[in-house]
């Protein structure tokens, strides 16, 4: 776990707001040690706005969602609380007593969930057993080992809100529907469902990453990309690390059906997807008690961010000639 260092200064940066007043520090945090990579033993800055939430700041060792940022790391979960209150607030929805966060991972988000919803039961599902068990013993939540096909996943009973981070961003269009019956099948009447999507920007970045010139390659310098030109370049070339044929096929896909899909190689049925709004919105038409409360364009990271919640009374059956 990330731990203090004997002797270390605190890793944090403490804003003041308009009013001179201070938020109390987050941290004390030490050297990623654990994970090997190399991480400086400079101070390690952590930027906390004016009422922010005060997460747990223990990481896993394990926890793949943490790069060289811990800036990075905790805006992420702190921009998926963000969004997800906006949605329940959308909703009419009051405070949640049972949270499903799936899959949970380390708990990027879920440090988050718990901070603002104290008393809420949080259910951790996910594949990975070592992510539920460090959840679980961390931040108080129920383990849930989650299964590959979702008609299999143990959970039970209903959820007043449901979180989904990067889940569907990774799976194939037939699989989409599971996942989203068994987060409709569990959800309680005044609950959100919240998941997120490589929508319309994503699929931008694929563009870039499919056709763009590589600034290393020898070429004109006068048609040298911009300083901002090669981080994006390198932003697209870093999120679909994929051979130039399988960017293809999921822009050819996304172009004519407005969903694109391709494995990452070495594991089946898991990859990436791009997914246009319309595209979406045609799958969730199929869910005839849900409907859509918050959809965020580039909201959460490079992702989409949607937010769905229970109809006030199910609609007649479509009529058909």
């Amino acid at each position: 776990m990330l731990r203090p260092a004997t002797g270390e200064r605190l890793a944090v940066t403490t804003p003041i707001d308009a009013n001179g007043s201070e938020d109390p520090p987050l941290g004390p945090f030490g050297p990623h040690s654990a994970r090997g990579d190399g991480v400086s033993e400079r101070l390690r800055l952590v930027r906390l706005r004016p009422g922010d939430v005060r997460p747990q700041v223990q990481i896993s060792p394990n926890d793949e969602m943490f790069g060289n940022s811990l800036d990075h790391y905790f805006t992420i979960g702190r921009s998926a609380l963000n969004l997800i209150q906006r949605a329940l607030q959308v909703a009419g929805s009051p405070e949640p007593r049972r949270i499903l966060d799936l899959p949970c991972g380390h708990g990027r988000v879920m440090r988050y969930l718990r901070a603002a919803f104290p008393e809420a039961e949080i259910s951790a599902c996910d594949l990975n057993r070592d992510g539920v068990e460090f959840c679980a013993e961390t931040f108080g939540a129920l383990p849930v080992f989650s299964a590959e096909d979702p008609r299999d996943v143990p959970v039970e009973g209903e959820f007043d809100l449901i979180w989904c981070g990067s889940l569907l961003t990774h799976l194939d269009a037939d699989r989409w529907p599971m996942f989203i019956e068994l987060f409709r099948s569990h959800l309680s009447q005044s609950g959100v469902m919240c998941f997120t999507v490589n929508g319309a920007h994503t699929a931008d970045l694929l563009r870039i990453a499919t056709y763009s010139r590589d600034p290393a390659d020898p070429g004109d310098e006068i048609s040298m990309p911009s300083a901002e030109e090669r981080i994006r370049m390198a932003t697209a070339r870093e999120y679909f690390p994929l051979t130039q044929a399988s960017k293809e096929q999921m822009l050819h896909g996304y172009a004519t059906g407005g969903f694109g899909y391709t494995d990452y190689g070495d594991v089946g049925s898991y990859g990436l997807s791009v997914s246009s709004p319309a595209w979406l919105c045609g799958v969730l038409e199929r869910f005839r008690d849900l409907r859509v409360v918050v959809y965020g364009e580039h909201s959460w990271d490079q992702q989409d961010f949607v937010a769905c919640a229970r109809r006030e009374r199910m609609l007649p059956p479509v009529q058909t000639s």
